[in-house]
């Protein structure tokens, strides 16, 4: 099942580990990464070069721990970029992405949602059809080349082999671990202590956490995922079509989730535990173009020929566009122009699935300059002249942030990069 969604579209919760600071000012005992000020902030924040495929909206938040073992894809989002508040769309690549919850289960005070996720630009075809997939469709298959390709709903990351040991590294800045067992299952290990195991052919097969709490993943001779045994003993069931398309999850309180399908495989109903219907509507590319909710609010969208999106508008007819324009030139950018519901112009360029430049309405820019070969922001220079610098390790950890006035905050990591 191959994903070839933007490469770099991973992950999905904002976990983040706290890290101890010895600053040159002054300062409390425990700082973590910097984020925005008030001032700043917009109602969504995206990392540079990535969206935010969990459909999340408001600003990222830092957390000790993720509530459960974390499915998601830790990325690397120091510093972040503020963008404007839009659709779940990536304002670099154009792909637009839908995330939902079906069921929320819960044991031991601790939460944990099935969701769906979908990428407009995306080509895998999952248990739920084309261009969708599940928070546990995640896979691991090795590439003609000798790298390690890890397939999750939210894109693909290559994972390259190390000289002398079964290590192998994520891209710069990817706090992820990736190891062969003796086995010869994989095991994923990511900065909080949450660890993904993979059996011998790539399948996600359990996920547990420091704390003991674990999913164990089972699946038919098919190759279908049947049950997911969670803490408790308790058991989340799936079950298929003659052709393998999810039609029913089963939660062990007797909640179920009912899915349906038209006659190309596309996901077009939704039947929720109350009986309430969401529904889909999609072109002949399978690009969705209408959602009605349970509550029956329609939400409409619109396309280019690329699959990228042009138009969004909710129900109460406000509508958002983009645009899609070359600048070229000596050195030749990409730019994506975005009208927000207000009818206000926001101006982002990109180059390399980079954001470069950022003009806000008011006509303001805030630039971004990069490690050399990384996505990793060394420099922002502000409307005001002002400027930050930021500093990372070998392994893209950020390791000091100077600011406007030239003091320095320096971050130091225990161990593996855990708190």
């Amino acid at each position: 099942m191959n994903s070839n969604g933007h490469p770099l579209l991973l992950l999905f919760f904002w976990a983040l580990p706290f890290f101890l600071c010895a600053q040159t000012h002054d300062c409390p005992p425990f700082q973590t990464p910097p984020s925005p000020t008030e001032s700043e902030r917009p109602s969504r924040i995206f990392a540079p070069g990535l969206s935010d495929p969990t459909g999340v909206h408001g600003p990222a938040s830092v957390a000790a721990r993720a509530p459960y073992p974390d499915l998601q894809i830790p990325r690397p989002d120091y510093p972040l970029i503020p963008l404007p508040e839009n659709d779940p769309v990536d304002y670099l690549t154009g792909n637009f992405q839908e995330s939902e919850a079906d069921l929320q289960l819960q044991t031991l005070g601790r939460p944990f949602s099935f969701r769906r996720y979908y990428n407009s630009l995306s080509h895998a075809e999952g248990a739920f059809g084309p261009k969708w997939m599940h928070s546990f469709e995640q896979h691991l298959s090795e590439q003609p080349d000798g790298t390690i390709a890890l397939e999750t709903p939210g894109g693909e990351l290559l994972f390259t082999r190390q000289e002398k040991d079964s290590a192998l590294m994520a891209p710069i800045g990817y706090p992820l671990q990736l190891q062969r067992l003796p086995n010869g299952n994989y095991e994923l290990l990511k900065p909080q202590g949450d660890r993904l195991t993979f059996n011998a052919r790539g399948r996600l097969i359990a996920i547990g956490s420091p704390d003991g709490y674990s999913f164990q993943l089972l699946y038919s001779g098919e190759d279908r995922l049947v049950q997911v045994v969670y803490p408790m003993e308790r058991i989340l069931r799936f079950r298929y079509d003659t052709i393998g398309l999810l039609t029913q999850i089963e939660d062990p309180i007797g909640r179920t989730v009912r899915y349906h399908y038209d006659s190309q495989h596309r996901l077009v109903r939704v039947v929720n535990p109350q009986g309430q219907s969401k529904t889909y509507t999609y072109d002949r590319d399978h690009l969705l173009t209408s959602i009605t909710d349970y509550n029956g609010e329609t939400y409409r969208y619109e396309y280019k020929w690329d699959g990228r999106l042009l138009r969004s508008t909710d129900p109460l007819g406000h509508t958002e566009r983009f645009r899609y324009p070359n600048v070229l030139g000596l050195f030749p950018i990409n730019k994506t122009v975005f009208y927000d519901k207000n009818g206000k112009r926001w101006d982002i360029f990109h180059k390399d699935q980079l954001v470069r430049k950022v003009k806000n309405p008011l006509g303001e820019e805030t630039r971004y300059e990069y490690a050399k070969g990384t996505h990793l922001i060394e420099q922002v220079y502000f409307a005001d002249k002002s400027h930050k610098k930021y500093a990372y390790d070998k392994a893209g950890r950020l390791t000091a942030v100077t600011d406007a006035l030239g003091a320095v905050t320096r971050y130091r990591y225990y161990g593996e990069g855990r708190q």
